[in-house]
């Protein structure tokens, strides 16, 4: 039977499924924020903080001092948007910002976000592009770890991804929207696969259907259409029925409290 909708393929029934709220990467809405103070401008991460581990999603919050931060579109001087990059250090004045699961946009003129990382030790950098993207030579660097740590932590990160994932169907959400919420799903998904171990029992059931979802996710991020994105989903669960159904029944004996 033909289905348009990742859920009735992909949820992992507890462990996600497909799916997503809509939202790429949490906007805060358009705040801008402006300094009071004298001195040279500057940005800082005020979380999370430098040496710190995280499972799930980081809180991320983020500092401007004598620099408006705004939304996106117009080049205004002492004006910009944050930017936060992992892994690539941070880039040369001028230089376009690129924009993919390393080089974290908040066009809206975010400045508190969560941030979406896959396990092991991660170099940030705290960037502000002006209007058209382009590096401003405002920064602030950090390290943090990501990974699950223990059996409580796991157990969260399903919960987190749950949500996350919770609403997506592509007759519904924009293939865009879809694309970034799965990198961020995905990102989820890697810490549940890196920690699998503190699944228990449920380890080889959860530990497969994990297999499943990054690979489905994955063909979704790189779909250059819908009906592509479609077609790969059904061509993985055609054949995956059987494992999700024991999937999520590992999940849910693993972590009772997970609807």
């Amino acid at each position: 039977m033909h289905t348009t909708s990742l859920p009735a393929r992909a949820r992992i029934a507890v462990l996600a499924g497909l799916a997503v709220a809509g939202v790429a990467l949490a906007a805060c809405g358009d705040e801008t924020t402006t300094s009071a103070a004298a001195g040279e401008p500057s940005v800082a991460f005020v979380s999370p903080v430098d040496g710190g581990s995280y499972a799930g999603s980081i809180p991320l919050e983020m500092a401007a001092d004598g620099v408006t931060i705004e939304p996106a579109g117009e080049v205004r001087d002492g004006a910009g948007h944050f930017h936060v990059i992992a892994g690539h250090g941070c880039l040369s004045e001028g230089t376009t910002i690129p924009k993919d699961a390393q080089h974290v946009h908040f066009g809206k003129g975010q400045t508190e976000a969560p941030l979406y990382l896959p396990p092991g030790e991660h170099r940030l950098c705290l960037q502000v592009g002006d209007g058209a993207h382009a590096a401003v030579g405002l920064t602030d660097e950090l390290t943090v770890t990501v990974g699950v740590q223990d059996d409580a932590q796991w157990c969260a990160v399903v919960d987190e991804l749950d949500e996350l994932v919770e609403d997506l169907d592509l007759d519904t959400v924009e293939l865009a929207d879809a694309q970034a919420a799965l990198t961020s799903a995905r990102a989820l998904a890697q810490q549940l696969q890196d920690g699998i171990a503190h699944a228990g029992s449920a380890a080889d059931d959860a530990g497969a259907l994990l297999d499943v979802f990054v690979e489905m996710a994955d063909a979704v991020i790189a779909a250059s259409d819908v009906e592509f994105a479609r077609a790969a989903v059904d061509a993985i669960g055609v054949d995956a029925e059987d494992l999700f159904d024991a999937g999520s029944t590992a999940v849910r004996k693993a972590c009772p409290g997970v609807d």
